[in-house]
């Protein structure tokens, strides 16, 4: 069985036996929607950019740009490490609710649109 129709199996019988999403919980379901595009959206912007730097600054600059996200992250990475903020991030992600992690992903989203956007402004066409 393929994940697709899994998921649609596992919606399905939550619209069949009450569970989230049914009867009165139509804001779950608006909500599921609503962090499904956030995050397509996402992905999606994220990988315009990848297309946009190889067209841009062909190999050279996919190489640069991903030598800059995995420094980024480690620099995040060790940040946390030295001043010990692991335990905080992780209570962060976990009392995170759906509304506040759609919020997130589309601040995230936001900002890579811009980022797109200033790079899209110089690709040669």
């Amino acid at each position: 069985m393929t994940p697709t129709i899994s998921l649609t199996g596992l919606t399905r019988r939550g619209a069949i036996t009450g569970l989230p999403g049914r009867n009165g919980a139509g804001k779950t379901t608006l909500m599921r929607w609503a962090t499904s595009f956030v995050g397509l959206t996402l992905l999606f912007v994220y990988g315009l950019w990848w297309g946009l730097i190889y067209q841009r600054w062909n190999r050279i600059g996919l190489r640069v740009f991903v030598v800059a996200q995995v420094a980024l992250l480690l620099a995040v990475g060790l940040t946390a490490d030295r001043f010990g903020a692991w335990p905080s991030i992780g209570q962060f992600f976990t009392d995170l609710t759906a509304p506040g992690l759609t919020g997130l992903l589309a601040v995230i989203a936001a900002l890579l649109i811009v980022g797109g956007f200033v790079t899209m402004r110089r690709v040669r066409v």
